[in-house]
């Protein structure tokens, strides 16, 4: 019997572990389907217009011609600008690079929650994650780029088997992330670096001086590797010298002077002019200076730039409400763009994470049991990048605003948090979770998970799209020197996407088609009147769109503006239109 008894336990541990495995591939084959399923009807998506289009032009010096600008997120256009290699249409270019960003951080999300929770939880965590449309359907794809990284830290934190390593290596990366990615990350790496000198000293008093070295030589070797990467991108950014100190004055003094004016315009709603294009006149008034730096903006009056501050504290429970569901309760938007306005449910969840993770929290503090000093390893071993991550936040929010793209790892985190304490603050939890528990549950989320294709998602219709697909066949004519070239809706988004791949040199701007914002009030009430006037200006192409008459009320119309442009001697380019429904041409003077 004494022999039989290790026998039957090594048994009953290898199949344990067998059905530990098979249980976290299952979690896996899960998550995937869910993604297909919520990506379901995703190529209805629209050429995502914006800040977007700027980074194309930028991803187009690195396809064309090996070149980065390192101010502006290096590591994401060089990331973006592979894709032209697949394929050179810059709707499909954007679309793949999205998508497989959402299978990387999709991924992540699920790594983490294996590796610290309970299976059943691990799926939560993952499915809330896909189908939560502030992930997928962000705004901009740098902002979830921008989150891979931090994922990446966190999943390497609490799931590295060396110790000796785990630390250098999330302190590398974060640097990487702050140099390439999001310069507001150094406040991380401030945290780290402290925490790793912390480490080094305790390591040297505990084991001796020789061990710290070996220590302080892999923080050298990550630290070398990061600041590697980051030469090679500085050697091949065409921004240096006196553009650099331009291109990062621009930056900083303009993101400025827009989320100012954006706030300024939410608290005062009888200032009604553009916070993108008129802020220069808001900044001038208040600070002295129409284009100040935050530090100018604190010296000439401190007591705006704190009522700033406390403007954006105040949407902090509305951001946090759309980080977890998507949706607001609060009357004030702590985006740029309209947010889903709910009643109650998005407070509600909130106060229950929060009661969780306080509640659950403080349990797991004063436990005993296994579940409770595994739950405190976890933390203890992310403890310094949560610190890290929280000041972040708190900047971001004080000088920007709590929008909900810029904090997208932290919410993963956040949620993450509360699922470990969810055992805590009911323990019974730990008991319900049984195999066929994660079958039952994988099968409702994929039953439940909504597909884009059903959701009204304000990234469908495909107007940008359909614009940019029937322009591209005259892209060359569109983009020459030569060509003066009136532009309609998304004028800026359109010229970029067409005529960047047109440029001769990295750091050209494509060319930018004009609009008719300028044209006299007359030119807007009739058709023959606005083709009169832009003959007038020497235009030999000009683009219409269906948006663009709607400003002409009963008296635009596709037959109307067709027969006008004829009449005054123009001819319809060889345009296709993707919808019937659709009016949109491309005119040439003759």
């Amino acid at each position: 019997m004494s022999k039989s008894a290790p026998v039957s336990k090594s048994v009953e541990g290898w199949h344990a572990g067998r059905r530990e495995r098979w249980d976290e591939f299952a979690v896996w084959v899960f998550v995937a389907l869910i993604v297909v399923k919520v990506l379901w009807g995703y190529w209805q998506r629209d050429l995502t217009f914006g800040d977007t289009a700027s980074y194309f032009v930028k991803a187009v010096s690195w396809h064309q011609f090996g070149r980065v600008n390192i101010v502006w997120s290096p590591l994401y256009t060089a990331y973006y600008g592979c894709w032209l290699w697949i394929t050179e249409n810059a709707r499909w270019a954007t679309l793949l690079h999205r998508v497989l960003l959402i299978f990387l951080s999709t991924g992540l999300v699920a790594w983490i929650g294996l590796r610290t929770l309970p299976k059943i939880l691990a799926l939560g965590l993952a499915t809330w994650w896909i189908a939560l449309p502030i992930h997928y359907d962000t705004l901009y794809e740098v902002h979830l780029f921008g989150a891979v990284p931090i994922l990446a830290i966190v999943a390497m934190a609490v799931s590295m088997r060396s110790e000796k390593w785990r630390d250098p290596l999330t302190l590398g990366v974060a640097v990487v992330t702050t140099l390439l990615i999001r310069n507001e990350y150094s406040i991380l790496v401030v945290v780290l670096a402290c925490t790793a000198l912390w480490r080094l000293r305790r390591e040297r008093n505990e084991n001796g001086a020789r061990a710290a070295w070996a220590g302080a030589g892999r923080y050298a070797i990550c630290l070398v590797v990061a600041a590697a990467l980051f030469a090679l991108f500085f050697d091949l950014s065409y921004a240096k010298g006196d553009d650099l100190k331009r291109e990062s004055s621009i930056k900083h003094t303009l993101n400025m002077c827009q989320v100012y004016a954006f706030g300024y315009q939410q608290r005062h709603a009888e200032w009604t002019k553009s916070p993108w294009t008129d802020c220069a006149g808001l900044m001038q008034e208040a600070f002295g200076e129409r284009e100040p730096t935050l530090a100018q903006m604190i010296a000439a009056n401190p007591a705006e730039v704190a009522r700033h501050f406390l403007w954006n504290l105040q949407l902090v429970r509305a951001g946090a409400e759309v980080l977890l569901t998507n949706a607001t309760w609060s009357d004030n938007n702590p985006d740029y763009v309209p947010v889903l306005r709910q009643t109650l449910w998005p407070t509600l969840i909130l106060a229950v994470t929060l009661v969780i993770l306080l509640w659950g929290g403080a349990r797991i503090r004063v436990g005993n049991d296994a579940y409770a000093l595994q739950a405190r390893a976890h933390f203890s071993r992310i403890a310094p990048l949560l610190a890290g991550l929280i000041l972040v936040a708190i900047a971001v929010v004080l000088t920007q605003r709590p929008r909900p793209s810029y904090q997208l790892a932290q919410g993963a985190i956040y949620l993450w948090l509360v699922a470990l304490c969810l055992p805590a603050f009911v323990p019974a939890i730990l008991r319900w979770i049984e195999r066929p528990a994660i079958y039952v549950a994988g099968t409702a989320l994929l039953l439940l998970a909504p597909p884009y294709a059903m959701l009204p998602l304000g990234s469908k219709g495909g107007l940008v799209t359909a614009y940019y697909e029937s322009l591209l066949p005259q892209a060359s004519t569109l983009c020459a020197d030569e060509v003066k070239w009136l532009a309609t809706d998304y004028a800026g988004e359109l010229s970029m996407y067409l005529c960047a791949p047109y440029r001769t040199s990295a750091n050209a701007e494509p060319k930018i088609g004009d609009t008719a914002e300028t044209f006299p009030t007359s030119a807007w009430t009739d058709p023959r009147r606005f083709v009169e006037e832009v003959g007038k200006r020497g235009y030999r192409i000009a683009t219409i769109d269906v948006f663009f008459l709607d400003r002409f009320g009963k008296a635009g119309s596709c037959e109307g503006f067709a027969g006008a442009f004829a009449d005054a001697g123009w001819h319809v380019a060889n345009t296709p239109v993707t919808h019937a429904d659709e009016c949109i041409f491309m005119y040439v003077r003759n």
